[in-house]
C-alpha cells in the first residue's frame, strides 16, 4: 500500500541521516549522503552515544525488514520503539 512504502521511504531516509551520524562520530572528516550542512551533523553526532545511534539503526532496520514481509504499519511503527526500548534507551 502507500502508506507502506511511503514509511518504508522514510525510514531507508532516517537510515541514511543516522548512517551519516554514524560515520561522523568516528571521523569528523567522512564522507556524508544526507546532511548537508556538516556543523549540524557532527553536533548531531556529538550529542548522541553510539550505543543509542547503534539501537536505533538497529530497530530502524528491523523494521524495512518486517515492511518487506508486509507488517501491518501502525504495528512497524509501534515495533521501533519497543525495539530501541529493548536496547535500554
Amino acid at each position: 500500500s502507500m502508506a507502506r512504502e511511503d514509511l518504508k521511504s522514510l525510514i531507508a531516509l532516517s537510515l541514511t541521516a543516522l548512517e551519516d551520524i554514524i560515520l561522523l562520530k568516528r571521523d569528523k572528516g567522512a564522507p556524508i549522503r544526507f546532511f548537508t550542512d556538516i556543523e549540524s551533523a557532527i553536533a548531531l553526532a556529538q550529542k548522541y552515544s553510539m550505543g543509542k545511534l547503534n539501537s536505533c539503526y538497529e530497530a530502524l532496520t528491523l523494521a524495512t525488514s518486517d515492511l518487506n514481509l508486509n507488517s501491518n504499519t501502525a504495528l512497524t511503527l509501534m515495533s521501533i520503539l519497543v525495539n530501541y526500548k529493548k536496547k535500554g534507551n
